[in-house]
């Protein structure tokens, strides 16, 4: 994807684990119980510097479950698979915090809304 690198190594390893405090995106989590078969879904991660390319990447839907983006430190991972709903997560030093889960569609549509609500973040 565009105006995005993959991220690796131990910062998605950190992702990974702070995942597992999740029901919905947890190995063996809630969607798991009733189709075993989703949990082929890897944990994917990109970063960008672009609140535009964000925007775009959150607000054009139909993501698979465990797919997520960073920008800055902020991380925000689909735990709906095909869905629009994000875990949002804060970098506070060494340590992901989880504090929301939001649907983008919508505020993804007004550019300055968006900005605002990442700044406000």
């Amino acid at each position: 994807m565009d105006g995005f690198e993959r991220i690796t190594g131990r910062e998605h390893d950190e992702l990974v684990e702070k995942c597992q405090e999740n029901g919905w995106l947890k190995v063996g989590g809630f969607d798991w119980q009733d189709d075993p078969f989703l949990e082929e879904y890897p944990y994917e991660f990109s970063r960008t510097d672009s609140v535009d390319r964000l925007r775009e990447a959150l607000g054009s839907g139909n993501r698979a479950i465990r797919q997520g983006f960073c920008y800055r430190d902020l991380a925000f991972i689909q735990q709906v698979n095909g869905g629009d709903e994000w875990w949002t997560l804060k970098r506070d030093g060494d340590a992901w915090t989880g504090f929301e889960s939001w649907s983008f569609g919508a505020i993804a549509q007004e550019p300055e809304r968006f900005e605002r609500a990442m700044r406000d973040m």
